[in-house]
């Protein structure tokens, strides 16, 4: 029977965030937070991320629930099948519980208002326009790049610690700006199997269950920054990824530290660089400011050295794993309403060219 309520609530909650305009607006607003003050500041308190221990237990739980199906077919009777069903009730529940925090943490969030459908114009921008963005990125990066502290082998340097504290600073600070990331904020913490992370190449995740942002601790330092602002943004409700990209791009870029500003500019490069490749011919692209050597040296996910290591120790091939990694998160996201699956990350150059569009202009009228 409880296990029907919880359903029941689940698919009600999910129906007025899909049918009522402003519903998942004022539940973002009002209602969200409180999970990120309740269980986020409880959660915050353990140094490990306890959204990865759910997922063990929950794989073992699977893995219980296959074993005991053959037992339950053949003692249909007795002790055995006595426990069999009391294990699967619980399961059932289990699933409904699962269900109902996807729906309050995550599922509900998708329905709210779009930065899109506030910022980007209808008409468009021209191409003078993403020339002009992606000038001044790779001019940043150019001009950062150069006087980044690097080790005796090149590679970026930084306290892991010390970035940790300055993105909470620093999205605390774009919540000036914008008011929804204002507020408490958990402490970041590195994913204890950063290497199968990696195989799927994720940079970091957030934990609707445990209302926690991780980031992939075997990653090339250059994405720290970047990758954790954008996880403490979905810790705010903004559950699309274009968006947590673009907070996470402004976060880096209005912080005082170098290195943040250097990570901001790299976590867009890629998406205007391809947008741009994908509207110039080679000749008239070879007519723009490149990119400087260091720059595409630190513009990667991890170094080959620590790629080897990890094929070296996977249990699992690295293209399978991320192949059903890539499978799963695309159905997730068309299931919610992002028709466009994972392209909807490269979708942040157009929040880019109306933050530009919107500067530029008030430059003008200035």
């Amino acid at each position: 029977m409880v296990f029907l309520i919880l359903l029941g609530i689940s698919l009600v909650l999910n129906m007025l965030a899909r049918t009522i305009p402003g519903f998942a607006d004022g539940y973002i607003k009002y209602v969200y937070p409180i999970f990120v003050n309740t269980l986020g500041r409880m959660n915050s308190l353990v140094p490990f991320s306890v959204g990865e221990i759910l997922i063990v237990m929950g794989i073992l739980l699977v893995i219980a629930a296959v074993i005991l199906i053959p037992f339950g077919l053949i003692c249909s009777r007795g002790k055995i099948w006595g426990k069999a069903k009391k294990f699967y009730g619980f399961f059932v529940m289990l699933l409904n519980v699962i269900f109902l925090v996807q729906t309050l943490n995550c599922f509900i969030l998708y329905q709210g208002t779009t930065l899109e459908s506030k910022m980007v114009s209808e008409e468009g921008y021209e191409v003078r326009e993403l020339i002009a963005l992606r000038e001044e990125i790779v001019s940043k990066l150019n001009e950062l790049g150069i006087q980044m502290k690097r080790n005796s082998q090149g590679d970026l340097v930084y306290d892991e610690e010390e970035m940790k504290r300055k993105c909470i600073e620093a999205m605390k600070k774009l919540g000036e700006e914008y008011p929804q990331l204002q507020g408490y904020y958990p402490n970041p913490k590195k994913l204890y199997f950063s290497e199968f992370a990696s195989q799927q190449y994720l940079s970091g995740i957030f934990f609707p269950f445990s209302m926690e942002a991780n980031y992939n601790g075997v990653m090339y330092a250059s994405n720290y920054p970047a990758t954790v602002c954008h996880e403490l943004s979905h810790l705010k409700g903004v559950i699309l990824e274009d968006e947590a990209n673009f907070y996470a791009y402004l976060a880096c870029i209005q912080s005082e530290d170098l290195f943040f500003q250097y990570s901001g500019y790299l976590s867009v490069f890629y998406y205007v660089e391809n947008d741009l490749l994908s509207v110039l011919s080679p000749e008239e692209y070879q007519t723009l400011t490149q990119a400087a050597s260091y720059v595409y040296q630190d513009d990667i996910f991890l170094k080959e050295e620590t790629w080897e290591e990890i094929e070296e120790e996977a249990v699992l091939d690295t293209e399978t794993v991320d192949e059903i990694s890539d499978a799963l998160t695309e159905k997730s996201l068309n299931l919610n309403g992002v028709e466009d699956g994972m392209q909807s990350y490269s979708r942040v150059v157009k929040l880019l060219l109306a933050y530009y569009h919107e500067r530029t202009e008030g430059k003008e009228h200035g």
